[in-house]
């Protein structure tokens, strides 16, 4: 098993063209219906959109120390580092600085996606901690 993932990891940039790897981060409560937190779409390696759900209750901002240090430091930086022609943009919730979006583009590999969607996963577990 490993060594498949092991060989989807190594996978060339130009056979994922034109994929479509989407993923929703959910929350792990007690309750019945976990509640759905994000969904990163990754199209073929040159567009990741991030989309925040009910970003007001998630309260993430480009300022926060936990995403500055969990998401920029803990994944963008190190990506980017290896990959210099990789960009970022945000898009704004309703003229606040609540992120709504995230956009990243020109990702190297499937393994890069994997380590925003790993840190994602972390800055969204521990931005529900600090509301409860």
């Amino acid at each position: 098993m490993f060594s498949i993932y092991k060989n989807l990891l190594n996978i060339p940039k130009e056979k994922i063209e034109g994929t479509n790897i989407k993923r929703k981060i959910f929350s792990k409560s007690n309750q019945k219906d976990d509640e759905l937190l994000c969904i990163l779409n990754c199209y073929g390696l040159n567009r990741v959109e991030i989309k925040i759900i009910d970003p007001e209750k998630r309260a993430i901002k480009e300022t926060s120390e936990d995403f500055i240090r969990v998401f920029l430091k803990g994944a963008l930086i190190k990506i980017k580092d290896n990959n210099p022609n990789m960009s970022l943009n945000y898009d704004y919730f309703k003229g606040t600085e609540l992120i709504e979006q995230i956009i990243i583009t020109n990702l190297g590999s499937i393994k890069e996606y994997d380590i925003i969607t790993s840190k994602m996963r972390e800055l969204l577990a521990k931005e529900i901690s600090s509301h409860n």
